[in-house]
């Protein structure tokens, strides 16, 4: 991918300042720039940008951004292994042993653990696999399975590797790279496989994909002798569940999951996928979701500050829910109201929003809508206990919608929306005076006389905001 860290002069710094580049990085990128190719005359110019860009964009925190001098090191063992050996033997074993280093840093280094296939993708490569050894007449000795393995991945990785998973690729080992300081052997396995990603544009041509897929295959054939292992336990009298999702609350699936991250990928798309009936079902209002003032009360409290008109209020925000994609069960975060909506949503209402987010959904699975099909119902019970788990980046989304949708509801229905559960009544303040220190003491009052006593403690210490 020529120019993937060529940057042009008028565009935003990739430093993230807000700042054009041209006014604020460009001197000490072109300056990098020009001293790698003058130390390596036979680097390709996108490599040297992309080297450049390593050590010459800022750092942020926790990270070590390596010396020109560090790069160079590396550099020179690549020149000497590809270029300057006379036996080609000797060529070939530099390159094997760098991967290998470069494997044993994706298999065990926690800046890297990320870079993996998904565990739909390796067992779909898996089913693909034993279709070929099914053709064969016996069973396959170690040198023949090998070189079906090369075979099936010769055509498998066309069909999932995209430009931009090359990109992506490419990007996490320069991330990568500026995570610390390295030993020379693992810096020049790291700075060879950022080379070979930049200039290889084809997967089949880039052998660091294959270095992947072992890397993930090995771990998802562990994952499942554990998963195995769980399922013959709980068969045996231990109470652990058998799905992947609902285990991920057992202790022994907590270890696993930390211990291969590609699981915790797993998890949550399995757990979105169930969840995705109710979500959408919520999105266009066919589960019409709504909670009293009290349980998004500091989310609501907040936005209202940074618009400062209640007149604005609900459309700015609505349009923020469409904008991120919200209407429709979508997964994007929009940028207005982020603050206020996540820190209010894992801080401020966390408590009092969960409670009242169970009960409207207990409710509904047990009132007038429990006739409806079982897999909305079904998808429901996962939505439940997806609330409150910022483990996973499905069950982080899920809460996040949930509240966000929560404040719309109040918006929407205003003064009504001031009434607890079972009451027409209210407080008898208008929605306005809930923004006021009196209003919030009324409704306070109000809440403990119904017997909500939580409640009523929840608005008095968001009250405090106020003040």
């Amino acid at each position: 991918m020529p120019g993937y860290f060529h940057f042009e002069r008028n565009e935003p710094c990739p430093c993230m300042s807000g700042r054009k580049y041209k006014k604020c990085c460009i001197s000490r990128l072109e300056n990098y720039y020009q001293r790698f190719k003058i130390l390596r005359e036979w680097l390709e110019p996108e490599f040297a940008e992309a080297l450049a860009a390593v050590c010459g964009l800022p750092a942020e925190e926790n990270e070590h951004v390596p010396e020109v001098a560090e790069i160079d090191e590396a550099l020179e063992l690549i020149e000497r292994g590809f270029w300057e050996e006379e036996d080609e033997e000797n060529s070939f074993d530099f390159i094997y042993n760098t991967l290998i280093d470069f494997i044993n840093m994706l298999a065990s280094d926690g800046n890297f653990r990320h870079i993996r296939f998904g565990m739909k993708e390796i067992e779909d490569f898996m089913s693909f696999l034993d279709a070929k050894i099914e053709t064969l007449e016996k069973e396959p000795g170690e040198d023949e399975l090998e070189v079906l393995f090369r075979k099936a991945m010769e055509e498998w990785l066309p069909k999932v590797i995209s430009e931009e998973d090359s990109e992506d690729l490419a990007w996490a080992i320069f991330e990568g790279l500026r995570k610390r300081k390295y030993p020379l052997n693992e810096r020049t396995a790291l700075v060879t496989a950022f080379m070979v990603c930049l200039q290889s544009k084809k997967p089949l041509d880039n052998p660091i994909w294959e270095a992947i897929v072992r890397v993930s295959l090995d771990e998802v054939i562990k994952i499942q002798k554990e998963l195995e292992r769980l399922k013959d336990e709980k068969e045996g009298g231990r109470k652990i569940e058998e799905d992947r999702e609902v285990v991920a609350a057992a202790t022994e699936i907590e270890h696993l999951i930390e211990k291969y991250p590609l699981l915790r990928e797993d998890v949550s798309n399995r757990i979105l996928s169930m969840a995705e009936p109710a979500l959408k079902a919520i999105g266009i209002n066919k589960i019409n979701f709504e909670l009293p003032a009290y349980a998004v009360l500091g989310g609501l409290l907040t936005i209202f500050n940074k618009v400062r008109s209640l007149v604005n209020l609900k459309e700015k925000f609505f349009e923020w829910l469409e904008s991120a994609g919200f209407q429709n069960g979508g997964k994007e975060i929009g940028e207005i109201f982020y603050d206020a909506i996540f820190k209010n949503a894992w801080e401020t209402d966390y408590d009092i929003f969960i409670a009242a987010t169970n009960r409207f959904f207990e409710e509904w699975l047990t009132g007038k809508e429990k006739s409806a099909d079982k897999e909305l119902r079904d998808s429901v019970k996962k939505l439940m206990s997806a609330v409150g788990d910022s483990h996973f980046a499905s069950t982080f989304m899920i809460h996040v919608f949930l509240y966000s949708k929560g404040i719309l509801s109040v918006l929407e229905r205003g003064k009504i929306a001031l009434a607890e559960w079972g009451d027409t009544e209210g407080p008898g303040i208008d929605f306005e005076d809930l923004l006021t220190p009196e209003g919030l003491e009324i409704y306070a009052g109000y809440l403990n006389e119904k017997g909500n006593v939580s409640a009523a403690e929840h608005v008095r210490k968001v009250k405090k905001m106020l003040n």
